[in-house]
């Protein structure tokens, strides 16, 4: 027995370490005490509406809310926020933003951070032809024909190229030699061989009364099909097909059993794809889309919903499909899609109908720890709110939230509300979304604990009677106050929230994945209670199927993981016996105790890396002498600035040819002071962002002596003197200005930034200052490729802006040449590129903007080349 105590006494002092209990874990990123973000579904949001909303939400005010996309639009229209317009054209409608085709728009606003989710994979928009023959169609050796019912809506709804997928139902195996002719009321005809059906037939299911169907894809090359007339002109009637069967020579068993016509398939899954994976466009969550059809979505079981309104009238009105049912999971099915998006890494969604778990809650619930809704892929819960039905009176509203919360009969919702039609009534409207986010703030000033994924639908700003939708205001006033307050208590600059009143705001993604970790990290972690050591362990995660986090992604999984610790400025991390510096060492919360955060560093924008900053900067010092150093650090960055002080201040400026950042939440960079003389250094560090508008945000030691108007700065712990490299994460959100500060552009670190300087203040000459791996830190939900490369793409562009086509652009990656054509829009693109290669791009012998070197550590789409004289 004393050996046994002895043991345990001998374990517990020596080994150091103890697993992490739910009490070590902080329930949201120091230093929030409450969460608030957007799910918003894609419907009728314009591509330009769309960037609009991005630049004032994310840019202006610097909350990190992301948007949703389709990856194909049913009907070919314009203002649909989608990367393909037919089954296998990418949309190059023009976007109304910088001369951009939509779907380079859309690419880009991708990468920027601004949309992070599917909304399904189609718009669904265009209604289903669905025929059953009273008496099926059996297969016969030379040939049988059969006629489509006349339907003539359908014509209403071919808009630019018409429906491009027909589908038979079989009730048996097709057989193996079968062919068929599509015959069109122009007289043209398209042949399909037995290669091609059998690669487009569906297994079906019987256990779900599931049919076995074979999909033709009408008026596209994809996959060996043929094109009978301009894609982007309706397709003529068809008016027969023709099946051959050499091997049915007194008849098959199998028969027809009906025809089907539409827009989308399990095939326009595998035709657009490709695009995805070839642009790293990657989601990890995917909603339901309420469409005319619900194919694309995922559905549980249970009665499917019926629209007996649809096309209820007139010719062909009993060959229209009026129940909706979402086959994105159902095996068998023609639209099973559900192993596809698993594989891009999809692993939240949201289910149109039927969810197999609830999948929303009222804004007087938190959001509950992840759980599995469809096989391999977690529930994505959202918030609803409810203002009333048009038509109830707007003094009703405070009455329908006190039946949920009695502390909200105060609250004022007819600031946002309207009485004229549902999109600026309804609580899930762009309009009314301002609404949303009060509700959520009025709970926080209550006392209340908050955790929304407000469900919303921002594009539908644009048909609120009551507004006009512009660039500059793409919300009405009370929606932009509400998120302009939201803001406040997003970075709090005067210090005036308590953590319970500090929120929150992750992008849809970022947020999903941070539910997944919270649910399952804590057993996978250790905290050593004298050293501040935190160990963290990949693990297994049953639902998905795959190890938690993925390391291939560096910390992105590991995003917001707040864990407590003894002493934060002595903490270290690991991930798989692997030291990280990605984390912030945070102070005491409300709770006393001192805490670490992980960081997203997957998607960092480089501004001294290990190309030398001469390649993309103008560079100039005053005060000291400058010198970049590449090379010559085992312990510390590979390259780096260094600044030796030749008065009190010194300081080197590097002018950005182009700096662009987007979504950043972190500054993160290494540095030392210290002297060639082994005495101690006095200076102190700052570093210094001037964005465009003349707006200075500085990072330093020491807390500037005075703040000029319209700028922020934020403190880091001062170095700890001596020879060692120490490595510093700094949150946006602990950025400080003013209370008088007025503007509609807070002062972060986003947008253009014209320059970067590196200053050595209170300094003695000789004191000396080095800084490098110098990044801004973007959560991102978006994932890696298998390969773990990135996407270098961008546009070249001529006189007045215009678009360069078919302008040859060389690559050279590390030693690795290559070489493309820039398409129609001057967009090109090399994919598959080693992340962390120097790229030498040109176009002629013209440079991107951004410089004639750049450092690929994330998937770079704007490196954009103006071929201007003499470049």
């Amino acid at each position: 027995m004393r050996f046994l105590i002895l043991c345990v006494i001998l374990c517990t002092s020596l080994c150091g370490s103890a697993d992490a209990a739910s009490s070590d874990l902080r329930r949201l990123p120091f230093p929030f005490g409450q969460m608030v973000t957007i799910s918003s579904d894609a419907d009728y949001e314009a591509p330009w509406h769309e960037a609009a909303i991005h630049r004032f939400l994310n840019e202006d005010l610097g909350l990190p809310i992301s948007d949703s996309v389709w990856v194909s639009s049913s009907s070919g229209l314009p203002d649909v926020g989608a990367f393909f317009d037919s089954f296998s054209g990418l949309n190059r409608q023009p976007s109304l933003v910088d001369n951009l085709p939509v779907f380079e728009l859309l690419t880009r606003e991708w990468h920027r951070g601004n949309i992070d989710h599917l909304h399904s994979w189609s718009d669904d928009m265009v209604p289903q032809y669905k025929a059953a023959f009273p008496e099926p169609v059996k297969l016969s050796r030379s040939s049988t024909e059969v006629s489509p019912p006349d339907a003539p809506w359908l014509k209403s709804f071919e808009h630019r190229r018409g429906y491009q997928q027909l589908r038979l139902l079989l009730d048996g195996t097709a057989p193996q030699d079968l062919t068929i002719e599509v015959r069109f009321a122009d007289g043209s005809s398209s042949s399909y061989t037995n290669n091609v059906i059998r690669s487009m037939e569906s297994d079906g299911d019987a256990k779900t009364q599931t049919p076995r169907t074979i999909t033709l894809v009408l008026n596209e090359e994809w996959p060996l099909g043929s094109r009978i007339n301009d894609v982007s002109a309706p397709l003529p009637a068809v008016t027969a097909l023709l099946l051959r069967a050499p091997s049915c020579t007194t008849g098959c068993d199998t028969r027809i059993t009906g025809i089907e016509r539409d827009n989308f398939s399990r095939y326009s899954v595998l035709a657009q794809i490709p695009f995805l994976e070839y642009m790293n466009i990657r989601p990890s969550i995917a909603t339901g889309h309420g469409g005319v059809t619900y194919h694309p979505d995922f559905e549980g079981p249970g009665p499917h919903y019926h629209r007996g309104d649809l096309l209820d009238q007139g010719p062909g009105k009993d060959v229209v499909r009026r129940d909706m049912e979402g086959l994105a999971a159902r095996k068998g099915s023609d639209a099973y899609h559900a192993d596809i998006l698993k594989k891009l890494g999809i692993r939240s969604v949201t289910a149109i109908y039927n969810p197999p778990h609830q999948e929303t809650v009222n804004f007087a619930s938190q959001i509950p720890a992840a759980f599995e809704s469809f096989a391999g892929f977690y529930a994505l819960v959202k918030t609803h709110g409810d203002f009333g039905a048009l038509g109830s009176p707007l003094s009703d509203v405070p009455k329908m939230l006190a039946e949920l919360d009695p502390a909200m009969a105060d609250f004022d919702a007819q600031r946002f509300l309207c009485r004229e039609n549902v999109y600026c009534r309804q609580a899930d409207q762009g309009s009314t979304s301002g609404g949303l986010i009060a509700l959520s703030l009025a709970l926080v000033s209550k006392g209340r604990t908050v955790e929304h994924n407000w469900y919303t639908h921002f594009g539908t700003t644009r048909f609120d009677p009551t507004f006009h939708a512009t660039t500059e205001s793409p919300f009405g006033p009370a929606t932009m106050a509400a998120f302009a307050e939201l803001s406040m208590h997003y970075y709090d600059p005067t210090a005036n929230h308590p953590f319970g009143q500090r929120v929150w705001v992750p992008a849809a993604g970022v947020w999903a994945n941070y539910n997944i970790l919270r649910t399952g990290i804590g057993d996978h972690l250790t905290v050593d209670p004298h050293t501040s050591a935190v160990q963290i362990r990949s693990y297994f995660d049953p639902v998905l199927g795959t190890v938690f986090p993925d390391r291939a992604a560096s910390t992105r999984d590991l995003n917001g993981l707040t864990v407590f610790v003894k002493d934060s400025g002595a903490a270290t991390v690991s991930i798989d016996g692997e030291p990280i510096t990605s984390f912030v060492r945070n102070p005491a919360d409300e709770s006393g105790r001192q805490s670490i955060t992980v960081v997203d560093d997957n998607t960092p924008t480089i501004i001294l890396g290990k190309v030398a900053p001469e390649h993309s900067a103008r560079i100039s010092s005053t005060g000291g002498q400058y010198e970049w150093i590449s090379g010559q650090e085992s312990s510390g960055p590979s390259a780096f600035a260094k600044l030796i002080a030749q008065s009190n201040v010194a300081s080197v400026s590097f002018g950005m040819n182009s700096l662009s950042v987007f979504n950043a939440t972190h500054i993160a960079f290494s540095y030392r002071i210290r002297r060639d003389d082994g005495a101690a250094p006095s200076g102190h560090a700052s570093i210094v962002f001037k964005r465009a508008d003349a707006t200075h945000v500085e990072f330093t030691d020491v807390i500037p002596p005075a703040l000029a108007p319209g700028n922020s700065y934020a403190i880091f712990d001062q170095h700890n003197s001596g020879q060692q490299w120490q490595s510093t994460t700094i949150p946006q959100h602990s950025l400080r200005w003013s209370e008088d500060w007025v503007g509609r552009r807070l002062p972060l670190v986003l947008g253009r930034i014209e320059s970067v300087e590196v200053q050595l203040k209170d300094a003695r000459p000789g004191d000396i200052l080095e800084v490098g791996d110098l990044k801004t830190l973007r959560p991102s939900a978006n994932g890696v490729s298998r390969n773990q490369t990135v996407v270098a793409a961008g546009r070249v562009t001529g006189l007045a802006g215009k678009a360069a086509a078919g302008v040859t652009v060389t690559g050279d990656f590390d030693g690795l040449k290559r070489q493309t054509v820039t398409d129609a829009a001057g967009f090109y693109v090399f994919s598959g590129v080693k992340r962390g290669s120097i790229a030498a791009i040109k176009a002629g012998s013209c440079a991107p903007t951004r410089g004639d070197l750049i450092e690929l550590e994330m998937n770079e789409v704007e490196i954009d080349i103006d071929l201007r004289p003499f470049c």
